[in-house]
């Protein structure tokens, strides 16, 4: 039988099949659907090839030997990295968007304490007339 996963069990132990389990549970989470569909679809393409490329793999894992060639180790690396990247652009998009909001909330409150107009019509009398 020519099956990877089972070599990859006997030939790391259980050590190694602990870090696989992790390392494939990390990518399923980042597959998942309910978190792929808040994203925009430009995003949610690359996840959607990615997730197919990467099922294929793993099936074809259980009857042979491919990622024994490089090329397809190559692949498979590309795509997690895929997976990775789009993950990592999403966070960075959030962390940047986060200051922005309570930045913006900071200063309507600094203008209503101080009285000014935040619509900026030039009345900054705070309401004294």
């Amino acid at each position: 039988a020519h099956n990877d996963w089972l070599e990859w069990a006997s030939t790391a132990g259980i050590f190694g099949v602990v870090v696989l389990a992790l390392f494939l549970a990390g990518v399923g989470v980042g597959l998942r659907p309910r978190r792929v569909r808040r994203l925009r679809f430009d995003l949610r393409y690359p996840l959607a090839g990615a997730a197919v490329a990467l099922s294929a793999t793993a099936l074809h894992e259980l009857i042979g030997f491919g990622l024994q060639t490089p090329v397809n180790r190559y692949l498979l690396a590309a795509w997690v990295g895929l997976v990775w990247g789009v993950w990592k652009r999403v966070e960075e998009r959030e962390e940047q968007s986060e200051p922005q909001a309570d930045e913006r909330a900071v200063v309507e409150a600094e203008d209503d304490l101080l009285g000014m107009d935040p619509i900026g019509n030039g009345d900054e009398s705070g309401g004294e007339r």
